[in-house]
């Protein structure tokens, strides 16, 4: 009854989470815009969040893919049929965003709703094309 602190251990699954929270321990809304970020990459190269089977500095996919986008090779780390499925701008645009999430500061991160913004805006800039292009055929 006298206790005032509870102490947890920190868990969840390999590559998911937050390095934030993995040093503090302390979960916040940011921890989860981190998750979203690695799933982003997940949709984006068709890869497993960690595998020991690559080498110590890219057996976690973010930074992985935050080295191919250093060295200039981001069409190279996406999923072929990703490549295939929208316009290298849009693709450009969620991994931005992607890349957004995974800020190492909770603080640098933008809230889950201003993803959700973001990731209508590239959609939505496609649709208007595609509409765009269906009334000039009509």
């Amino acid at each position: 009854m006298d206790i005032t602190q509870i102490s947890t251990l920190v868990q969840g699954t390999l590559g998911y989470l937050d390095p934030e929270f993995i040093q503090t321990g302390l979960f916040k809304a940011g921890s989860d815009v981190y998750s979203f970020g690695v799933v982003m990459l997940e949709l984006l190269t068709g890869e497993q969040p960690f595998s020991k089977e690559r080498s110590q500095c890219n057996a976690y996919l973010s930074n992985r893919f935050l080295s191919s986008i250093k060295n200039r090779q981001f069409e190279e780390i996406l999923e072929v049929n990703v490549l295939s499925e929208g316009s290298i701008h849009q693709l450009q645009g969620v991994a931005q965003v992607a890349i957004k999430c995974l800020k190492l500061s909770d603080d640098e991160r933008p809230t889950m709703t201003e993803v959700v913004q973001e990731l209508s805006w590239i959609k939505g800039s496609t649709s208007h094309a595609w509409v765009q292009q269906n009334e000039e055929e009509t």
